[in-house]
């Protein structure tokens, strides 16, 4: 395996590490949740190993940072193998792993590092909470049988209520970074 490769791929796992412990804190501090969910910024590890590796180890530590999300436990209430396999990916492992469509950014980060880079990180957050809302859509309905507008409406203000703070709080560190520290969004090449 080539030095890069084992470069990215540590990476990757410092990354999902560091988004998991900052999950860990999230669920402690703000546990009042009902359905789950917490206010948190675990999303930045995702964000800065997007644009320091790109989309695809984006992703991968997204899918590792649900993974082990997941060991500290998981809920499901579908009832059958194929729709709890299907909530479970949406509520635990492609909820971290869709936050790297902010990398579709990146390129556009020449012309307004900051700017950008805080908008990628937006799209970002997005990207989760797209995920918690489709969850929210099939699988959580508050009453048998509910209508499917109703059902939109409700997963629309229980995600937010927690993912719009944490979509906030996770925009203003990242534009925060990309001021400060830009050179974290950055690889040195050391040939």
């Amino acid at each position: 395996m080539k030095k890069k490769n084992l470069i990215v791929l540590a990476e990757i796992a410092i990354f999902a590490a560091i988004g998991f412990v900052l999950d860990l804190i999230a669920n402690f501090i703000t546990n009042f949740f009902p359905n789950g969910g917490s206010i948190g910024i675990a999303m930045i590890a995702v964000i800065i190993i997007t644009y320091r590796r790109g989309i695809i180890p984006g992703f991968i530590t997204g899918l590792l940072m649900g993974l082990l999300d997941m060991t500290d436990g998981y809920y499901a209430i579908a009832d059958t193998f194929f729709k709890v396999f299907f909530q479970i990916g949406f509520d635990y492992l492609f909820g971290y792993a869709f936050v790297c469509v902010c990398g579709f950014i990146k390129p556009l980060c020449k012309k307004n590092f900051i700017l950008f880079t805080t908008i990628g990180a937006f799209i970002g957050g997005m990207g989760k909470y797209l995920s918690h809302f489709l969850s929210g859509i099939f699988f959580w309905p508050e009453f048998p049988n509910q209508p499917f507008l109703e059902r939109v409406w409700y997963s629309i203000g229980y995600n937010g209520s927690y993912m719009i703070p944490s979509i906030i709080l996770s925009t203003a560190i990242i534009c925060l970074l990309a001021y400060k520290a830009k050179m974290i969004f950055e690889i040195k090449d050391n040939k």
